[in-house]
C-alpha cells in the first residue's frame, strides 16, 4: 500500500485531530463534508480494525455519495477490498468491515460493535433514533462518531449543536462556510447570495441554523412516536389534491393533557376518489376537508366515510394553530417528513420591505392546510375571530 498524504483545510485537519466521541461538523454547501468522512473512516479502518458504519439519509443518497466516495478512495490509494453492493457491506484486506446504512432501517447496525461511524448529510434526517442508535453501537469500544451536514432545519441536529455551543466535553463542534474552500468556484457563491433568501443562503452557504423570515409555525415541537391509547379522540384534514398533491393528517389528543399529537400524515399526487376512498376507509374516524370541493366530499359520504366540510378562514385558523404550537399544546411525530418539511418552510409573504404581510405563501402547504382543517373545525369553531396581526408579528 502506498503512502498515504491528505491536503486538508483548517477545518478538516480539526476533524482529523480530534479526540472526541461526537465530531460534529456543520458546513455550507460544497465544504468537502462527504470528502472528509470518506478518508476520515478509511483511515480509521485501517488503523485499527473492526466494524465500521457509514450512514446517510437514504439507500439512494448514501450510492450517489458516501458509500460511491469510500470505494473512489480506497481505489485511489490502491487498499485492497471486496464488496457487496447488494447488503452495502465492504470488507478491507486487514479484516476492518464497513456498513452501509441507510437511515430509514436503523435496525441494521443492531448487532455491530463499531469502532467508528460517519453519518453524512445527517440534518436530512428528522428521526433521532438513528443517531442514538448509532452512538449506542459505538459506546462498546468507545468509538467516535463523525456527523456531516448542512444544517437543513431545525430538529435533533439542532439540539445537538446547541449542546457544544455550551461547552459539551463529549462534542467536538465544527463549522465551516462555502467560501472557505478555496476550491470551490466564487462566482457560484455570489450567484447564490443574490438570487437566494437571505435565511436560505446563511443556511446553505454559511453553515448557520436559520429559518425563514415570516415562519408561520416557528414553535413546532417534535417527539418520538409511540402508540395511540385507544382511548383517545381521533380525527383527520384533509386537503383535496390530484395535479398538486392530496394530503390528510391522522391526529390525536390525550384527553389528559389536551395536548394534540399528529400521528400520520399522507401526500401524494394524482390520487383519484377511488384510491383516496380505500386509504380513508381503513379508519372511519371524523375527516375534515377543504369545504369548496363539495363534490368530493357528498361522493365520499354516500360511500359511507364520516367526512365533514372544515371551517375554512385561513387567517384565524393558522393563529389557532400557532397557539396550540405556542403552549405546547400540539406536538409531532419526528418520522413525520413531508409535515416537518412543510413546517420548517410554510412562511407569510414578503412585502417590498421584505416585512410579512397576512397571506401565507401558497407553496408546499397542503400538509398545512389539512392539519388546520381538522384542529380549527374541532377546537376553534366556537371561538371569536382571532387578532391575527399581533400573533402573526410576533413570529
Amino acid at each position: 500500500m502506498k503512502e498515504i498524504f491528505l491536503d486538508l483545510l483548517p477545518y478538516q485537519k480539526k476533524a482529523f485531530l480530534s479526540k472526541k466521541e461526537i465530531i460534529l461538523f456543520v458546513g455550507g454547501t460544497g465544504t468537502g463534508k462527504t470528502w472528509l468522512g470518506a478518508r476520515w473512516i478509511i483511515l480509521k479502518a485501517l488503523k485499527n480494525p473492526g466494524e465500521y458504519l457509514l450512514i446517510s439519509p437514504s439507500l439512494k443518497l448514501m450510492k450517489r455519495t458516501l458509500w460511491k466516495e469510500v470505494k473512489k478512495v480506497l481505489k485511489e490509494w490502491g487498499i485492497p477490498f471486496e464488496k457487496n453492493e447488494q447488503d452495502m457491506i465492504i470488507k478491507l484486506f486487514n479484516g476492518s468491515m464497513l456498513y452501509g446504512i441507510p437511515a430509514d432501517n436503523p435496525d441494521r447496525m443492531e448487532g455491530v460493535h463499531a469502532k467508528g461511524g460517519v453519518y453524512d448529510e445527517a440534518g436530512q434526517v428528522d428521526k433521532k433514533v438513528v443517531f442514538e442508535t448509532a452512538y449506542r453501537r459505538l459506546r462498546f469500544h468507545s468509538g467516535q462518531l463523525l456527523i456531516t451536514t448542512t444544517p437543513y432545519r431545525w430538529n435533533w441536529l439542532k439540539e445537538v449543536y446547541d449542546k457544544a455551543k455550551l461547552g459539551d466535553e463529549n462534542i467536538e463542534l465544527i463549522t465551516a462556510k462555502t467560501i472557505e474552500n478555496p476550491h470551490y468556484p466564487r462566482e457560484e457563491i455570489e450567484k447564490a447570495k443574490k438570487e437566494m433568501p437571505e435565511w436560505r443562503f446563511r443556511m446553505f452557504y454559511e453553515g448557520v441554523f436559520t429559518k425563514p423570515l415570516g415562519l408561520i409555525y416557528p414553535d413546532y415541537e417534535l417527539v418520538e412516536p409511540f402508540e395511540i391509547p385507544q382511548n383517545w379522540l381521533k380525527v383527520r384534514g384533509l386537503d383535496f389534491g390530484y395535479n398538486h398533491p392530496t394530503a390528510i393528517v391522522w391526529l390525536a389528543k390525550d384527553p389528559n393533557t389536551g395536548t394534540w399529537y399528529a400521528y400520520k400524515e399522507f401526500k401524494k399526487s394524482e390520487v383519484d376518489l377511488d384510491q383516496l376512498y380505500q386509504i380513508l376507509s381503513k379508519e372511519n374516524i371524523p375527516t375534515y376537508a377543504d369545504p369548496e370541493m363539495k363534490q368530493g366530499l357528498e361522493t365520499l359520504k354516500r360511500r359511507g366515510l364520516d367526512i365533514r366540510p372544515a371551517k375554512k378562514d385561513v387567517l384565524s385558523g393558522i393563529v389557532f394553530v400557532q397557539g396550540l404550537f405556542k403552549q405546547g399544546k400540539l406536538k409531532i411525530f419526528s418520522n413525520l417528513t413531508n409535515i416537518i418539511d412543510e413546517l420548517s418552510s410554510y412562511s407569510w409573504k414578503l412585502d417590498a420591505n421584505d416585512q410579512p404581510i397576512d397571506e401565507p405563501v401558497k407553496e408546499n402547504d397542503d400538509l398545512m392546510d389539512a392539519l388546520r382543517y381538522a384542529l380549527f373545525t374541532v377546537e376553534g369553531m366556537n371561538t371569536t375571530r382571532f387578532p391575527y396581526r399581533s400573533v402573526m408579528m410576533d413570529v
